[in-house]
């Protein structure tokens, strides 16, 4: 129970300080995702705008078709361990065993939901309800580096800060 206490507790100081002015304020709170652009080595450009709304290019040399827009939401840490232990059933254990595998610091593992409102193909919205998808990962700093894994399709995405 006091586990849960916490990882509520942590999940609305996350929360709030997403709201904070500028990724500085973000970093801050271990954020260092949000208020960034991010280049996939294919190709593809993810904003995670500053106040909690995203857009996610296919290509980033065509900003005007070919993307998702919607919200999303970003833990990290405890916090993204319990996240995928309670709603997802990947076993706290593992996750840290993958952790120490690849050498990644629980202070930069992270989850990232986006909650796609839109999908724009062809100019118009092809999405009929809203669709979340999580994606967990890690942050290297040093190299401005992010990797993602969907969790749908465990997809891999390498991103460097743009």
């Amino acid at each position: 129970m006091l586990k849960k206490i916490t990882a509520v507790s942590l999940s609305v100081i996350m929360a709030f300080s997403l709201t904070a002015c500028g990724s500085k304020e973000a970093e801050k709170s271990g954020d260092y995702l949000t208020g960034n652009k991010w280049e996939s080595t294919s190709g593809m450009l993810l904003e995670l705008n500053k106040d909690g709304d995203f857009k996610f290019f296919r290509d980033k040399a065509d900003r005007n078709d070919n993307y998702y827009t919607g919200t999303f939401t970003v833990k990290c840490g405890q916090v993204a361990i319990d996240y995928l232990e309670e709603n997802h059933e990947l076993p706290e254990e593992n996750q840290r065993n993958a952790m120490a595998q690849f050498s990644v610091d629980e202070d930069y593992y992270y989850v990232l939901i986006l909650n796609n409102q839109e999908c724009i193909e062809g100019g118009t919205n092809t999405l009929e309800e809203e669709n979340p998808v999580t994606y967990y990962g890690y942050y290297m700093p040093d190299y401005e580096y992010l990797n993602l894994y969907n969790l749908k399709t465990m997809g891999q995405y390498e991103f460097y800060k743009k």
